[in-house]
């Protein structure tokens, strides 16, 4: 299915249940797309839709049938609000001729969508056996089972375009099993009845009712009185009032409707007579009709005079309609088009055949030809396929020439819908019937065609313009705060702000000097890598705002840029998952986990941005000092707090018991004297994050995580001096890893 379908349910889904339920259903789906990121003129295969779906029903609680026929009454509403409203709306002025008409319009959709669509079809009958009501019918490729779409998309349409409240009676499903059949055969095609819930508005769903309803329209007694005994052989408008033709406003109006009222009388008790076709071949075919002589000194209501028929040659019926076929009774052909034979590639003469010989029937399914099923067809386009080698595409319409012999004419027109399908068919415009607007939409088509194609390629770009904006964004947020970086790209400047309560956690590696003393770069890049991937996990997992890396220093904190009050608890339980955690990454210096120094203290402090080149969010205050030095006077693998966050942890939270502490004492540091701090051990059993069981499993999730992780490994450069000059110059010797062996302590390597 097209995107158009898997976009059209994310809409639904988001605008009636929320994005997180999306989410949801996506990830019990499979579904790995990004919100909103679906390309509507792209291809996706039918088994993620309807996993979405399916996924839908699960998490959504409802069944199948209900998501989809939620789909198809949202469906119209996504239409009419992607620009489609106005051509929806002009589709018909009934229910009835609205349905005839969606094979029109999903053709003229097709030429406007990649190759690879293919529509289903609708048509539509009176039913005989419930008076008042409609048969719908419908077919599609994929059977039975998007069928609950097409009664949420009526349904839709009769309230939003008719303002009808409907039922649709289920009478059999596409590829459901026959009663009481015999053979296994199964239906072709789904069908409903459609009835309103109010017997007063049967007449909006088909055209039969619509013409009584229009005589409906009582006139006023002003208005009717001139008219009460009228003659309908004299000018009504004879004996209009003073008042009447003084007023052009109120004349018009009352003409308007006089005349509707006159004319429709008229054709009750006149039945106009058919047009009749004498001769298949030579004899001329004869139209009868009346023109209108207008006298000076005669009304316009006056009888128009009789006068000879015109008449049409079968020589000039033949290069008029050049693709037309005219049919007898029995589907005998008598007259067919001048270049037909040509155009679908037949041999031999195609009158006096039996039409299926040479087309069948390929849209609406219908099985064969047959006047019964082919009078549901009178109001709409059909589409034939040629049975000569060509398998030429067609579409015809039908024209009743003459019920006494009975004689029809099919208007036949090669399926082109743009210059592309044109030329396969060896055609050029000057092949098209000039007396009709193919030639025309033809062009509109190859222009459409173009557009579509435009469309499609700025739809791929503008949704790769959206994901990498969504990257920057990501990558803009994780260094400022997302309301400071607003405030940045609209011009304006970020005012420093006051955080009263904030904790703050501060880290180092143990022996990162002795490291990078020993070790190459890109050891250590490796190193710190994997370290800060695992503090950034975490640190995301217990809402913590990073706030910068200096080497191996690692600074993050809760309680700011938004105020948060369980912020001490945050910190004291990423510094315990911390500690435990970075023990998956080892030192590439001894092989051995590394350790980390460990401080956090809690208190108030002042956030800004700095620079104009490359602005940079950062914390101001005495506590940011106070942390630092917490860190540095601690021990490794050790977490050492202050007695503020020491008090807040044990006296201001739900239970005390969530952490083990061990008094340290009091610790002299530079520029703050001595201060008392504890030692945060670990976890206690009743914590919920970071208890003995929580955090086993924690540590699992992070190491799994790292597994997952693709580790590059780093292209590393070779230092020697140019001969020739004091340049220093760096050579690639990447390739050689393959070939040697790892250095030994001189810098050589062994094969």
């Amino acid at each position: 299915m097209f995107g158009w379908i898997n976009d059209c349910t994310e809409s639904l889904v988001v605008t009636k249940f929320g994005i997180e339920k999306w989410r949801s259903i996506k990830e019990k789906a499979g579904c790995d797309v990004d919100d909103g990121a679906f390309i509507r003129h792209q291809y996706y295969d039918d088994k993620s839709t309807i996993s979405l779906v399916v996924a839908a029903s699960d998490v959504l609680g409802i069944s199948v049938d209900d998501v989809l026929e939620a789909f198809g009454q949202h469906f119209m509403e996504f239409t009419r609000h992607s620009g489609y409203d106005n051509m929806l709306s002009c589709q018909g002025s009934t229910l009835r001729l609205w349905l005839s008409n969606l094979n029109a319009l999903h053709d003229h959709l097709q030429s406007s969508l990649p190759s690879g669509f293919v529509a289903p079809v609708f048509w539509c009958e009176d039913d005989e056996e419930v008076d008042g009501s409609i048969l719908l019918h419908y077919y599609s490729e994929r059977g039975g089972l998007l069928t609950p779409i097409v009664v949420g998309v009526v349904k839709e349409v009769a309230r939003y375009h008719f303002d009808l409240e409907i039922t649709m009676q289920g009478l059999q499903k596409q590829n459901d099993p026959v009663p009481g059949s015999e053979d296994g055969s199964t239906y072709e095609f789904s069908s409903w009845r459609i009835r309103t819930k109010e017997p007063s508005e049967q007449w909006k769903l088909t055209t039969k009712f619509e013409q009584g309803n229009a005589t409906k329209e009582e006139l006023s007694p002003a208005e009717s009185a001139p008219f009460r005994n009228a003659d309908l052989a004299q000018c009504p408008f004879k004996d209009m009032s003073e008042e009447f033709r003084k007023s052009p406003a109120q004349s018009e109006k009352f003409g308007k409707k006089i005349l509707s009222r006159l004319f429709k009388k008229k054709n009750k008790e006149e039945e106009v007579p058919p047009h009749s076709f004498h001769s298949a071949q030579s004899s001329p075919a004869i139209i009868q009709h009346c023109p209108v002589q207008p006298s000076e000194s005669s009304s316009f209501c006056d009888p128009a005079p009789s006068s000879a028929p015109i008449s049409m040659s079968g020589n000039l019926m033949k290069e008029v309609f050049p693709y037309h076929v005219v049919v007898d009774g029995d589907f005998g052909i008598l007259q067919v088009g001048n270049r037909l034979a040509k155009l679908i590639g037949a041999e031999s003469n195609l009158v006096g055949r039996h039409i299926d010989k040479i087309f069948e029937i390929k849209r609406p399914v219908l099985g064969s030809w047959d006047w019964s099923t082919l009078h549901k067809l009178e109001d709409q386009t059909f589409f034939l396929q040629s049975m000569t080698s060509r398998q030429t595409k067609l579409k015809a319409n039908i024209i009743h020439l003459s019920a006494s012999p009975k004689q029809v004419m099919f208007v036949v027109s090669p399926d082109a819908k743009n210059v592309a399908e044109l030329t396969e068919m060896n055609l050029t415009m000057s092949d098209l019937p000039l007396h009709s607007f193919q030639r025309d939409a033809v062009f509109l088509g190859e222009h459409m065609y173009s557009e579509v194609r435009s469309a499609h390629k700025l739809d791929k770009l503008s949704k790769k313009l959206a994901n990498e904006r969504n990257l920057s964004n990501t990558l803009l947020y994780s260094m400022i705060p997302q309301n400071v970086a607003e405030l940045l790209r609209n011009g304006k400047t970020f005012e420093p702000d006051h955080h009263d309560e904030v904790t703050l956690f501060f880290s180092d590696v143990v022996g990162f000097t002795a490291m990078c003393a020993e070790l190459p770069p890109w050891d250590i890049i490796d190193m710190l890598n994997r370290l800060y991937t695992v503090m950034d996990y975490l640190a995301a997992k217990f809402n913590l705002y990073k706030v910068e890396t200096i080497g191996d220093a690692y600074m993050c904190c809760s309680g700011l840029p938004e105020p948060h009050k369980n912020h001490a608890e945050d910190i004291a339980n990423f510094s315990i998952a911390v500690k435990e955690c970075v023990k998956l990454v080892t030192s590439p210096l001894s092989g051995q986990p590394i350790r980390l120094r460990i401080g956090i203290h809690s208190g108030a402090c002042m956030s800004g941005v700095v620079g104009t080149l490359t602005p940079h969010y950062c914390l101001f205050g005495d506590m940011i000092n106070t942390t630092s030095r917490h860190e540095s006077t601690g021990e490794p693998d050790k977490i050492q707090a202050s007695s503020i966050t020491y008090g807040r942890l044990c006296h201001f939270t739900e239970d005390a018991k969530h952490y083990n502490w061990t008094p340290r004492g009091l610790i002299d540091m530079k520029g703050k004297g001595q201060m008392y701090t504890y030692w945060l051990d670990s976890g206690g059993d009743t914590n919920p994050h970071v208890g003995p069981e929580p955090l086993n499993l924690l540590v699992e999730e992070v190491k799994k995580m790292l597994e997952t992780k693709i580790w590059k490994k780093r292209r590393y450069f070779q230092k020697r001096a140019s001969g020739s000059t004091n340049m220093t110059e760096f050579v690639d010797t990447s390739y050689q890893d393959n070939l040697l062996g790892e250095p030994d302590e001189n810098g050589n390597r062994s094969s």
